[in-house]
């Protein structure tokens, strides 16, 4: 039910709110479902508001982690584009997508990325 509400609110609220409301409920959206999911978050530290975050991604958990503290623009491979449900989800709300093995492709993330950064973004 909890990806149900996500798609809708992606698909008629999400486009027409400012950046600030934006990042409010991407953040909400993934602190209930870790919630749902019996995931409890513990923090050291506060995350910065802007820069690029690296981490050690080990689950599909993590990304929810990460923007239920600090939400986040990711990076992500181009498969993820094709799953069903979670790739249009994950385009809606800003994801930006790379094309393993062409170096076009990488050049154009990096601008991507670069963008977002200067826009005072946090991009992981």
């Amino acid at each position: 039910m909890h990806l149900f509400w996500g798609v809708v609110t992606a698909a008629t609220v999400f486009p027409w709110l400012p950046e600030r409301a934006r990042l409010y409920l991407k953040a909400r959206w993934s602190r209930q479902l870790l919630e749902e999911l019996g995931v409890r978050i513990v923090t050291d530290g506060v995350l910065p508001e802007r820069g690029l975050l690296v981490a050690n991604h080990i689950s599909w958990l993590d990304i929810y982690a990460i923007n239920a503290v600090a939400p986040t623009t990711f990076l992500s491979k181009d498969d993820v584009l094709h799953w069903p449900v979670i790739g249009w989800l994950a385009k809606r709300v800003g994801t930006l997508f790379l094309e393993r093995g062409s170096r076009t492709a990488a050049l154009r993330a990096k601008e991507l990325l670069v963008a977002e950064l200067r826009a005072g973004r946090l991009v992981g």
